[in-house]
């Protein structure tokens, strides 16, 4: 009876162990596509240290919110953009050698696609002398990751250098 209560309990504390419900069990996130099947419901987290600056885009899975640790590990979260319609976009800036944890609550198996792209407007549209640059077909992520105030509060600058035509398309 003891062993198989001890093999009970060996078993519990594996599937404990392998769930990814905290930044310190956290998976590690690919660019491309990602899929993970949950041995528990609740908050997943995947783990991202940033190489370069880069602008990392979540399609496929909604409810994306991130974070980074603090010096006593304590979570703080980062504004990242989303959207609540289907592909449920989200946005972040990571800066070069930043680590960040991206959490969603999942319930049942996810694939979601992961784009990490070279991002030269890191850091930039925070002031007035430091615009980012509005270019054709590139996403921009504008306003402070770690805003104390809400993102309406947050005052933006950007600039755009106009084609032949003088429109902005």
């Amino acid at each position: 009876m003891k062993k198989h209560l001890l093999t009970l309990l060996l078993a519990v504390f594996a599937v404990t162990v392998m769930a990814q419900t905290t930044p310190e069990t956290a998976l590690e996130l690919k660019g491309g596509a990602n899929e993970y099947e949950p041995t528990t419901t609740g908050y997943t987290y995947w783990k991202y240290t940033a190489e370069e600056n880069v602008l990392v885009k979540f399609t496929g899975l909604s409810g994306v919110s991130a974070c980074k640790l603090d010096d006593s590990g304590a979570e703080v979260t980062l504004n990242g953009v989303s959207s609540y319609s289907d592909p449920y976009p989200f946005y972040l800036p990571v800066g070069e050698g930043e680590t960040v944890y991206f959490k969603a609550y999942v319930y049942q198996p996810v694939t979601f696609e992961a784009a990490i792209n070279p991002y030269a407007n890191y850091g930039k549209g925070l002031s007035e002398d430091n615009p980012a640059v509005i270019t054709v077909g590139e996403d921009l992520f504008l306003g402070a990751t770690e805003s104390t105030g809400g993102y309406n509060e947050q005052k933006m600058y950007a600039t755009y250098t106009a084609g032949e035509d003088g429109v902005l398309e």
